[in-house]
């Protein structure tokens, strides 16, 4: 199952399935890891509210600066979600790796950023022409002057973060593809409301304090 991303040209996301071997064996491998961080942020009543790989191929332009859950009326104070990418290869500069903006996950830093001399950072031209070099390098400045934070990962790292956090992945200006294998958990509430890049089946199924039932490791 394939799905476009965010500003997605050349950028997709296959939703995996978690009756495949390889995928449990990896999801378990991560969580080995992992489990303990997602626990103490949400509990281990979050649920799976995301299984897949981004794929991010040569010439992909960048994102726009977004967050997975923003502040708005329908999100809860206690809402949460956090994403754990891991890259399937070494990731350097060239091929767009994922930047963040470190301690935007919070409402006045949204409200700090969403102005407008941040505005072509956030909102997507809709012009499908990759940036010129002037125009890329103005951008880079942008958010170099915001504290960017860019996950040059080697084969096998992971970054974990908060849905919140102000993010975005970069234009794919190498001729290698970009791959990530990636999982969410969510709080029930938020999971209950919205829909991750999940396949349907998985839905509201798999909590986090029974990963290792599920994923085959006990």
């Amino acid at each position: 199952q394939f799905g476009n991303v965010l500003s997605g040209h050349c950028r997709h996301d296959v939703k995996l399935d978690l009756s495949d071997a390889t995928v449990r064996a990896a999801l378990a491998a991560l969580l080995s890891t992992i489990e303990p961080a997602i626990a103490a942020k949400l509990g281990d009543d979050a649920l799976l509210y995301e299984l897949a790989a981004l794929v991010s191929l040569p010439g992909s332009r960048r994102q726009i600066v977004h967050a997975d859950l923003p502040y708005s009326d329908e999100s809860a104070a206690d809402d949460g979600i956090l994403t754990a990418f891991c890259a399937l290869q070494d990731i350097d500069r060239s091929m767009g790796p994922t930047l963040y903006l470190p301690g935007t996950h919070t409402a006045e830093a949204h409200a700090a950023f969403f102005t407008y001399d941040n505005f072509d950072l956030y909102v997507d031209s809709g012009d499908e022409e990759d940036e010129d070099d002037e125009d890329a390098a103005r951008t880079e400045a942008a958010l170099d002057a915001l504290g960017a934070c860019r996950a040059t990962l080697g084969a096998g790292d992971v970054s974990l973060y908060d849905g919140r956090l102000l993010h975005a992945g970069g234009a794919n200006r190498s001729p290698r593809q970009r791959v990530l294998f990636y999982c969410s958990f969510a709080t029930p509430g938020w999971c209950r409301s919205t829909r991750g890049t999940l396949r349907d089946n998985l839905r509201l199924k798999h909590a986090l304090r029974d990963w290792r039932e599920w994923t085959g490791l006990s």
